[in-house]
């Protein structure tokens, strides 16, 4: 039976329902005895209607929303992610919309103040209430704050918003200097995503939709108060050691009297106030206090990422005014940036060490924000921690996440890599372009700066590299004095305007001008600083390569593979399941994506017996090239001290280079990371005649271990074992083995045999890993005789012969196990353990292995 739009909208939907949702702010209110809070926010979510500007036609609308989301819920479009449903939507960013509400404020107190809060407009909007111009908004990332006391009433309110259409917006600027002309990923005939302050992957990218959409896209309310307000709270250390942090407090605030203040700051912890003074300046105050041996926030690998809680208070005599509350972690870091013997170091300390950083860039998580919740959120971050990540990159051409995106961070012990919002484009720097990125950055910088997983700032992704190494000056024809202009205003941005705020509102953490600072085409450069190595993918090279090529610190690489089964049938009707489909096609945004995947996976796969079977042997090729690439960035720590691979996560369904698809479901490179970014890891090597298997640990403290080498043929026959005694350093990658494989494999077919390597400490295996000597497609791998036996959650898995990439999963219910695609070993029993704790006994399972 042929999906229809409505059930495959039923099916997209269902784990990302387009419910309203409000996140957390930053104000939060102590319920005291002695209190007399006088902050309110009045949430104004309720009885939106939107119309197609030029239109009598009106229709209800979800706040925060946007008007795809709106239009879809009214079934006037199709969904824009089944099928190639995408083309039939790109009409609505042509368009002008409107969106209005009426409200009423019965309790309204005249003595009191009223703003009128946007926590983010989506993008160009003029906002009018009661039919009096209040403001001109035009900036998706920035907070528009209107006082509105003045011009409420009790009854009838009317607020009403015209978003304008971007395109319509910029048109007159594409005839000025082509800064447009370097969008590159901009998927649209007029190229205006670099002069329109709005996420850059809306405009399309090669990996997502062009999704041009507009709305109230996060919270709107009102905010009532009395007397005075906390406006912002920043702590920041002084000192920190073992045994004492001395740290000082910034207190921002507004007042409607000119009353004396007292400021506290309070440990809720402890539940006392640990510095307090008078409010002698106007409007800002700063507090010190010293903790004695202080409690340390570490990545979740090294330690435990602790928060302090601490509450900034305003009192006015015995009354308590207002309260901001702030969940704080003490720790250095400090980014290494030093010329060495081959050429410039780039690397963190964490509390005093240097730490590897394994993780994975991050993208938004849909194309459409809104419908995204906190479960979602939530997920993501646990799913990236679980498997030993201790880095994300927050991408350059998304948005500036969530404050809860990066509470759970703090929380989860996951730092970030936090670009600027500019990717691969050139920007211009005019003064009301310049003039509203500053007021972006700031408010950004000064919302995100107390979150101790932040560990960098970037100012860009890729912009640099790509001035410098693209080809853009000529492929464009590009004059000298516009070259000037556009370099120039490049300089006034990333090397001027940044840093001189960040000088003031965040003096003590990192800061890098871009991403890359080295470009991939020449090999000498991989000895200096971050590196993006598109070589394997954009450069067709061999999975090898990735041996050759390591860079400093690798801020991106990666290779794509298609997503779920399950996925795909989401997206796509029966006769569309296929590679050479419009729908496939469609859902591929990669200029070389389809096909790149299909030569690499014939090139370590036999071929596809079906269209099922090569997505997921697509999966496992992918898994088998990030591997490659892990190990050997791990396998040179010390050189490298960096891996961040692209991309954690999806925007939309369809096949890409993320690890976990847009539903959620973790496809084989995700299970494999376990492995993979665990503290200690094996990595084997091989040529003709040699392997060489390097031990490394991220561990902190040195070990004696026993690293033991088992060789079996596939079979399950075991042919040789060697045993050897080691010390492993803290913090290193510097102990290895190297031996005769042929000798060890003792006659044995290399086709037809593999090891099995282990590291042990009195008979704990702290690590392990499998190795082939040849890829799967010419491995002697028969049929095997499998059975599995299910026990409440968990399903028990045994096979006569070695099965390459086992899969295990049901086609009724999504069921994650805590592993899965895994090698299986003859004459073992492999335990697959239900995350959920589902009864599995009603359900049917299925597998899917390599042969």
């Amino acid at each position: 039976m042929k999906n229809t739009d409505n059930q495959v909208k039923q099916s997209i939907l269902k784990d990302m329902t387009c419910l309203r949702h409000v996140m957390s702010f930053s104000t939060l209110f102590l319920i005291l005895p002695y209190s007399m809070l006088a902050q309110r926010q009045i949430l104004l979510h309720d009885n939106w209607t939107f119309t197609q500007s030029g239109s009598e036609k009106s229709f209800q609308a979800e706040v925060p929303g946007v008007v795809h989301l709106d239009l879809l819920r009214q079934e006037e479009i199709p969904d824009p992610y089944f099928g190639i449903n995408e083309e039939k939507v790109q009409w609505i960013e042509n368009e002008n919309w409107e969106y209005q509400t009426p409200f009423d404020l019965e309790d309204l107190d005249t003595s009191k103040n009223y703003e009128l809060v946007f926590e983010g407009l989506d993008t160009y909007a003029e906002v009018s209430l009661n039919g009096q111009s209040i403001l001109s908004a035009d900036n998706m990332f920035r907070q528009w704050r209107i006082d509105v006391k003045n011009l409420l009433k009790a009854k009838n309110n009317q607020l009403h918003i015209l978003f304008k259409s971007p395109l319509k917006v910029n048109q007159e600027k594409l005839s000025g200097p082509p800064y447009h002309k370097t969008a590159g990923n901009d998927a649209g005939k007029d190229k205006v995503s670099v002069y329109t302050r709005k996420a850059p992957y809306h405009f399309g990218w090669d990996w997502g939709p062009r999704m041009v959409s507009c709305g109230i896209w996060r919270p709107v309310y009102l905010l009532e108060w009395d007397q005075a307000k906390i406006t912002d709270f920043q702590v920041y250390q002084q000192t920190l050691s073992e045994e004492k942090a001395e740290l000082k407090a910034s207190i921002s605030f507004d007042q409607a009297d000119q009353h004396d203040f007292i400021l506290k700051i309070r440990d809720l912890d402890a539940d006392e106030v640990v510095a307090e003074k008078r409010a002698v300046e106007p409007l800002s105050t700063s507090l010190q206090w010293t903790l004695d041996d202080p409690e340390l926030w570490w990545p979740h690998n090294l330690g435990e990422p602790h928060l302090y809680n601490w509450q900034a208070e305003i009192w006015k005599e015995d009354t308590l005014i207002d309260t901001q509350k702030l969940a704080y972690g003490l720790r250095n870091i400090e980014l290494v940036q030093e010329k060495d013997s081959i050429g410039e170091a780039f690397y963190f300390k964490v509390n005093g060490h240097p730490v590897f950083m394994k993780g994975a860039n991050y993208i938004p998580s849909d194309a459409l924000l809104p419908r995204r919740t906190k479960a979602d959120i939530d997920r993501l971050l646990r799913d990236a921690q679980t498997v030993n990540m201790n880095m994300i990159r927050v991408w350059g051409g998304g948005i500036y996440e969530e404050d809860y995106f990066y509470q759970r961070c703090d929380e989860l012990g996951l730092l970030i890599w936090q670009d600027f919002m500019f990717a691969c484009s050139m920007y211009p720097a005019d003064e009301p372009f310049l003039s509203n990125i500053k007021a972006e950055i700031q408010e950004n910088v000064r919302r995100l700066r107390n979150h101790p997983s932040i560990a960098i700032w970037c100012g860009n992704n890729e912009v640099d590299v790509a001035w410098h190494n693209w080809g853009w000056q000529l492929q464009y024809l590009i004059s000298k004095k516009n070259q000037e202009k556009m370099w120039g205003d490049y300089q006034k941005i990333f090397h001027q305007a940044i840093p001189d705020i960040l000088k003031e509102a965040d003096p003590h953490r990192p800061f890098t001008t871009t991403s890359p600072l080295s470009n991939w085409g020449k090999l000498k450069n991989f000895d200096n600083s971050t590196m993006h190595f598109w070589g394997v993918w954009h450069g067709r090279q061999p999975f090898s390569d990735y041996k050759i090529y390591v860079g400093r610190f690798v801020t991106e690489y990666g290779f794509q593979s298609f997503p779920d089964w399950k996925t795909i049938q989401a997206f796509s009707a029966e006769e569309d399941q296929h590679l050479r489909s419009e729908v496939m096609k469609n859902h591929q945004k990669s200029y070389i994506g389809n096909g790149m995947i299909a030569s690499h996976t014939r090139a370590h796969f036999k071929k596809p017996k079906n269209f099922q079977d090569f997505v997921y042997k697509s999966q496992l090729t992918q898994q088998i090239g990030i591997r490659t690439a892990i190990q050997a960035h791990r396998a040179r720590k010390g050189h490298c001290m960096g891996t961040l691979y692209w991309q954690l996560n999806d925007c939309w369904p369809g096949p890409s280079w993320s690890s976990i698809d847009y539903f959620g479901r973790w496809k084989a490179l995700h299970y494999d990371l376990k492995e993979l970014y665990a503290d200690m890891l094996i990595v084997p090597d091989q040529d003709h005649e040699s392997l060489r298997v390097r031990v490394v640990t991220d561990e902190l403290n040195d070990r004696d271990i026993l690293l033991k080498i088992d060789a079996y043929r596939l079979n399950g026959k075991k042919v040789a074992s060697r045993e050897y005694p080691l010390s492993l350093p803290a913090n290193s990658a510097g102990t290895f083995v190297d031996l005769n494989w042929k000798n060890l494999i003792k006659g044995s077919h290399r086709k037809a045999a593999y090891l099995e390597i282990s590291v042990l400490e009195e008979d704990k295996i702290l690590a392990q890993t499998l190795h082939q000597f040849v890829v799967p497609r010419s491995m002697r791998l028969k049929k095997p005789k499998i059975s599995l036996k299910t026990e409440g959650n968990k399903v028990l898995v045994e096979t006569n012969t070695f099965v390459k990439g086992f899969y295990l999963f049901s086609e009724k219910k999504d069921i994650r196990f805590h592993q899965n695609y895994v090698d299986l070993q003859a004459g073992r029993t492999y335990v697959f353990e239900a995350r959920n704790n589902e009864n599995l006994l009603s359900l049917e399972l299925q597998y899917l292995f390599c042969n």
